[in-house]
């Protein structure tokens, strides 16, 4: 069934608390707007499986925009979510999240944003149940200072927690094992001066996490690693940051492939002084003086001043032709691309950080590394997205045991009040 806005953001559901509760499988909503005017409560609760939000907008709850609760087969693409402010707590920080839910499988973002939460943009699971398989990618996750005040929050004050946030159960992800998620070509941007060691991405637990090019910067930290989880962090750009790198209770080997650390940065890594940490780095730049002690042993990483950049001082990191990154790194299995996913290597060998320098232009629809490639605060798409089979661009289509699904196309009014 596809409920589709006859304007694309034109129709608008609006409530005093949940917008829409989801009880049932194969559902599309398409160009619709959810508002929850910060009513006590998720903004959209989900159940079921095959679900998909295209261009929609999710905005205004006063709980969690979004609660998945127990679903399975979720796409957001071309969408936003914002505003998800939780009642103010001097003690305790409301966690409003973005999307969020409890035994959630195979989620996937994709070209959308989501910003403005006083709790993180996406985080599975609170309550600890059994997940696997998220996918964020051309995504833009950011937070700051309201524009409004609501909630017991006054206009300017800073909100938010992280990007992204893993909380994982004794049952990890019900068959044992490590509930994966993998970040692509995502920017995160904005956490920091809400709580105390703010990372953009907080890793911990029993997780496998993948970070492949992405961007971050102005925050508190880059990433908040934390034994037992499982990293592998690759064609990342990093800069304006407290601190790179925060790895904590003895995480061993995170893997930090063809990183950047670029300007800014007023420490690249610190542990929480517990269990000695092993770090396996390979193929990072510093634009310092010199390579962290910590993974100094290795001779591919380099630290370098700004003068191997395009544009040091406006962040644009990607590397002068001929100069000392290049063809210098080490040849990882696992790095197939750099940051705009240009193949790697481009010549003789790997370059160093998160650009290989190329006289060609990027894939369509990569962002460039310094700003977003998805949909601004006002909406607006700035990248291509495609939709799954049951998007309601043909007449019919097949669900899982094969039987014919009619879909059913409803024109709302402008405003469809709850």
């Amino acid at each position: 069934i596809t409920i589709v806005s006859e304007e694309p953001r034109q129709a608008i559901v609006v409530a005093d608390g949940t917008a829409l509760e989801i009880d049932h499988d194969f559902h599309s909503f398409e160009g619709l707007v959810f508002d929850s005017t910060f009513g006590a409560d998720d903004g959209v609760i989900g159940g079921g499986s095959n679900i998909e939000f295209i261009d929609v907008e999710i905005m205004n709850a006063g709980q969690d925009c979004v609660d998945l609760r127990n679903s399975r087969d979720i796409l957001f693409d071309s969408s936003v979510i914002h505003h998800c402010v939780g009642e103010f707590d001097p003690d305790n920080n409301p966690d409003a999240h973005g999307i969020t839910g409890d035994s959630v499988f195979d989620l996937t973002v994709r070209d959308s944003e989501i910003y403005l939460v006083t709790g993180d943009a996406v985080q599975l699971s609170p309550s600890r149940a059994p997940w696997d398989n998220v996918l964020v990618e051309r995504t833009t996750m950011w937070s700051g200072r309201l524009d409004l005040s609501v909630n017991g929050w006054t206009e300017g004050d800073v909100i938010g927690e992280n990007a992204f946030d893993t909380k994982v159960g004794e049952e990890l992800n019900g068959d044992g094992a490590r509930p994966q998620a993998t970040f692509r070509d995502v920017v995160a941007y904005g956490w920091r001066n809400s709580i105390s060691n703010q990372g953009a991405f907080t890793i911990k637990e029993e997780v496998d996490f993948v970070l492949d090019r992405a961007t971050i910067y102005d925050c508190e930290i880059g990433g908040r690693l934390r034994a037992p989880a499982q990293v592998r962090w690759q064609n990342v750009v990093m800069y304006d940051l407290d601190l790179g790198f925060r790895l904590e209770e003895g995480l061993t080997s995170p893997l930090i492939y063809n990183t950047t650390f670029g300007g800014q940065i007023l420490t690249a890594l610190d542990d929480d002084g517990t269990d000695p940490v092993d770090t396996t780095m390979r193929n990072v730049l510093f634009l310092a003086d010199a390579v962290p002690a910590l993974v100094a042993g290795d001779a591919s990483n380099l630290a370098v001043d700004g003068s191997v950049f395009v544009d040091a001082v406006g962040h644009d990191y990607r590397l002068v032709m001929g100069s000392a990154p290049t063809d210098g790194g080490t040849e990882l299995a696992e790095v197939t691309d750099d940051r705009l996913g240009i193949p790697r290597p481009f010549g003789a060998g790997f370059d160093i950080g998160a650009y290989e320098w190329t006289d060609q232009e990027p894939p369509t629809g990569e962002s460039s590394g310094g700003e977003s490639s998805t949909t601004d605060a006002s909406g607006d798409s700035g990248a291509p997205g495609t939709s799954g089979a049951t998007d309601g661009s043909s007449g019919s289509a097949s669900n899982s045991g094969g039987t014919p699904v009619s879909y059913t196309h409803l024109t709302l009014p402008t405003i469809y009040s709850v």
